[in-house]
Parts: C-alpha cells; sequence; structure tokens
C-alpha cells in the first residue's frame, strides 16, 4: 500500500524543507506560512524555495510563469 504523507507546520526557513525531504517519507510540504505569515521573521517566494530545493537536488515541479 502506498500512501502519501503531506507534512504540515513548522517549517520556518527553506533548510526545514530540506532536511523534511531528505530525513522523511513525505511526499509534500505545506508552506504557506513561509511565503504569507506575519509571525514569520522573513517571507519567502516561491521561487526562492524551489529554486533552492532544486539545487539541494531534491525533484519539485518546474516553476511555471504566469503573467497577469
Amino acid at each position: 500500500m502506498n500512501i502519501p504523507v503531506i507534512a504540515s507546520g513548522g517549517a520556518g526557513d527553506i533548510t526545514h524543507l530540506r532536511d523534511l525531504f531528505q530525513t522523511t517519507l513525505a511526499s509534500a510540504g505545506i508552506i504557506s506560512s513561509m511565503l504569507y505569515s506575519p509571525r514569520m521573521e522573513r517571507n519567502f517566494s516561491v521561487r526562492e524555495i524551489k529554486e533552492s530545493l532544486d539545487a539541494s537536488g531534491i525533484p519539485i515541479r518546474p516553476l511555471v510563469e504566469t503573467t497577469l
């Protein structure tokens, strides 16, 4: 049986996501607080997060550029 594991909560830095995917069986992580929480010292962009994970060798979906 293959059950996806999604980690939620606790990530405050991109290194936390890298560690999550390199050391656990999680197949996804929820990053909403890293993007827009006023409680965070610094918010990250989706681009920053994806580029950092990609540079660490973690497979990610490609960043899709949109224009509004």
